[in-house]
């Protein structure tokens, strides 16, 4: 049986793992094709630099849990562990399990 969300938080992951080993058109390549066209790959390298600099650098995934699910969105929250800091980042999916949006930590950011 699939649990709720199961395979959201597998692609959540997966974008996370791109993002920590630099391979930001695989990255961008799991967004919704017009998240795709706002967020370009050197827009994911720049957020991801600058937010892996200021937290002491990606040291591994903790966990990632749905934290909403149901109607037309579901969130899930990546917990991160960082060099200075561990930090959730916030995947958003559509009902159809794609990407629509990414919370980089604005305060970060």
């Amino acid at each position: 049986m699939d649990w709720p969300g199961t395979a959201d938080r597998t692609k959540a992951i997966d974008f996370v793992n791109d993002l920590a080993s630099k391979r930001w058109v695989s990255a961008r390549s799991l967004l919704e094709l017009s998240f795709q066209q706002e967020l370009k790959p050197e827009d994911i390298q720049r957020k991801w630099t600058k937010l892996d600099r200021v937290t002491g650098g990606f040291k591994k995934i903790e966990t990632a849990i749905v934290a909403s699910q149901g109607g037309e969105q579901q969130l899930v929250l990546v917990t991160i562990e960082f060099g200075n800091l561990t930090d959730n980042l916030f995947v958003i999916f559509n009902d159809q399990g794609e990407i629509i949006n990414v919370d980089f930590s604005a305060d970060l950011v």
